[in-house]
C-alpha cells in the first residue's frame, strides 16, 4: 500500500511540474517536445498550455488545475472551424 501511494505522489508532482505558468524558452519546448509523439507544445498560459497536433497543425488548450488537469479543448476560430497553427 505504502509503495502504490509513493507511486501516486510521484506521478502527482511530475504533472504539476508539466504545467507551471510561463512562456517557455526554444530549448525547453524542444526538451519536452522530445517526449511526445502527438502534440507539441507551443506556449504556456495560465492554468493551461496550448498544444498542437503535429500531423494536422490543429491547436488545443490542455487544463492544468484542478478536477480539469489534463482536458483537451479544441480550439476554433471565429466560424467554428478548428484553429491551425501558422507558426
Amino acid at each position: 500500500m505504502k509503495k502504490i501511494f509513493l507511486i501516486l505522489i510521484i506521478m502527482f508532482s511530475i504533472m504539476l511540474t508539466a504545467c507551471i505558468n510561463g512562456k517557455l524558452s526554444e530549448e525547453e519546448i524542444d526538451k519536452q517536445q522530445s517526449n511526445t509523439n502527438l502534440f507539441k507544445m507551443v506556449s504556456r498560459e495560465n492554468y493551461g498550455r496550448i498544444l498542437v497536433d503535429k500531423e494536422t497543425k490543429v491547436m488545443y488548450w490542455e487544463s492544468c488545475s484542478g478536477h480539469t488537469y489534463g482536458i483537451l479543448t479544441l480550439l476554433v476560430d471565429k466560424n467554428g472551424n478548428p484553429r491551425i497553427w501558422n507558426g
